[in-house]
């Protein structure tokens, strides 16, 4: 999958389509960052181990900015539940696990404040989209 990413990169760069390529390192960036994230399931994978396969998948590229929703788990587990009556996949993990997948999202952001931005998720969607919006502003 990642040598389909870095093929898309490529192809679009050499098009210059600027949306293309912002949409591939958008998402190549999302599996990196997952990736880290999926150590939270107890994955014995290190940081340097996902960096060097994000180079592979991106060439490097990352994000301007990544925003992180932060949320309490309890409030979390009640707005999931309100969108669906079964739990999925990730709605069947335990409280422990989203702890430490916060965990190391926060610590991400921490060591990575530059790109990073931990936003407030309480409160009401507009009041939350504007917590969003502030945190690109100077990006955009």
């Amino acid at each position: 999958m990642r040598e389909q990413f870095t093929a898309m990169l490529k192809t679009a760069m050499k098009a210059g389509d600027k949306r293309r390529v912002d949409t591939v390192r958008m998402i190549t960036a999302a599996l990196k960052d997952r990736d880290i994230e999926a150590r939270g399931q107890g994955k014995e994978v290190s940081d340097a181990d996902i960096l060097a396969l994000h180079q592979i998948g991106s060439g490097g590229l990352l994000p301007d900015r990544t925003l992180v929703l932060d949320v309490p788990v309890a409030e979390g587990a009640r707005r999931a539940a309100a969108r669906s009556a079964t739990a999925d996949r990730m709605g069947a993990k335990t409280e422990d696990y989203y702890e430490r997948v916060a965990l190391r999202f926060r610590d991400m952001a921490a060591a990575e404040a530059d790109r990073f931005r931990l936003i407030d998720a309480m409160g009401t969607p507009e009041a939350v989209s504007a917590r969003l919006m502030a945190a690109l502003d100077d990006v955009l």
